[in-house]
């Protein structure tokens, strides 16, 4: 069976299933079977991925699946999202883990340590151009945690259940476990206050423009959106690269104002094709080349990008498709 069909065959089981967990939440309990057979519909899909059910934000209850931060496997949980059913009053469908206020008494039991999680506090900046904040975090618990791994994995357990999986990767940058109290240190709720301030403000477009060389000392002019989040476009998993010619160079390899202009409506005649069918990240300009970046779907973005091309023929267009659920070619600009 492969996981498609694994999530189909979930999605066909689940009817009969949620009367069944509806009645064990109200009172009759869960007993083994249920919960070998959520467990088994679920191991079907992929042995990895966990599975919980939790009070809804919206719905009576919630049935979440987590990937436990991996982007395959994300974007496996995306798919069964989509192909399931819309919620109901009752039930909400989630593919990552949510998040909820850090409530004092709310303790992790890990390596032998118990650890209250309100204690936590942070010391953060906010990056305003990848709409991140980066932060430093303590708990007093770790002046007797010497393990610096188990430290980070107290931390991100911490910042899934404050900020929700998907929520830690749209929001948090760099997230460093700190030996000490860092100064200005504050609770992790004000945190989340910070964080849900700035998403309300958040555009999800921050272009930068970055000026290097190649090794032959020639310039390179590269234009990225530090705000574009993989999280934002979980379908998006192939890396086109399109590469075509700048018609007349100067000496150093850059057009004229005049071809820059002509550049420019060739690229909006293309984002124009492919809106709903990518996110554009950037371009880069480099030795009477062109380079526009894109992360697209498997599916309807080629035959666009190929039809494009041919109205363009003269500028030796050439496309590589790389599949990228990562994306890691966007960690070569950031």
């Amino acid at each position: 069976m492969t996981q498609g069909d694994a999530i189909d065959a979930f999605w066909a089981w689940w009817p009969t299933a949620r009367p069944r967990i509806e009645a064990a939440i109200a009172g009759d309990g869960f007993d083994d079977a249920l919960v070998e057979d959520i467990a088994a519909h679920v191991r079907a899909i992929d042995e990895d991925l966990d599975w919980e059910l939790s009070p809804g934000a919206t719905s009576r209850h919630a049935f979440c699946l987590s990937g436990k931060a991996d982007p395959e496997k994300r974007l496996l949980t995306e798919v069964w999202r989509v192909r399931g059913p819309q919620p109901d009053e009752t039930w909400e469908y989630h593919p990552a883990r949510k998040g909820g206020p850090v409530r004092a008494g709310m303790t992790l039991e890990i390596g032998g340590h118990t650890v209250d999680l309100s204690e936590f506090v942070a010391a953060w900046e906010v990056d305003e151009n990848r709409e991140r904040v980066d932060a430093m975090y303590y708990h007093p618990a770790f002046a007797d945690i010497e393990d610096e791994n188990l430290r980070g994995t107290i931390t991100f357990l911490m910042l899934d259940g404050a900020f929700g999986e998907d929520g830690v990767e749209r929001w948090l940058g760099s997230i460093e476990p700190a030996d000490e109290e860092p100064e200005g240190a504050r609770p992790i709720a004000e945190l989340q206050d910070a964080v849900a301030e700035m998403s309300r403000l958040a555009t999800g477009e921050k272009f930068a423009v970055l000026r290097g060389e190649d090794d032959g000392g020639h310039p390179i002019f590269v234009t990225i959106n530090q705000a574009l989040k993989r999280i934002d476009h979980l379908l998006c998993i192939v890396h086109a690269a399109i590469d075509m010619a700048i018609l007349e160079p100067d000496d150093h390899g850059m057009p004229s104002n005049d071809e820059a202009e002509q550049l420019n409506a060739i690229e909006d005649e293309l984002a124009a094709q492919l809106a709903g069918a990518g996110a554009y990240f950037g371009r880069e300009t480099r030795r009477g080349r062109r380079i526009l970046h894109w992360f697209t779907p498997e599916d309807g973005a080629r035959g666009k990008v190929e039809a494009w091309a041919e109205r363009h023929a003269g500028r030796d267009i050439q496309a590589t498709w790389t599949r990228d659920p990562a994306w890691e070619a966007q960690h070569r600009f950031t």
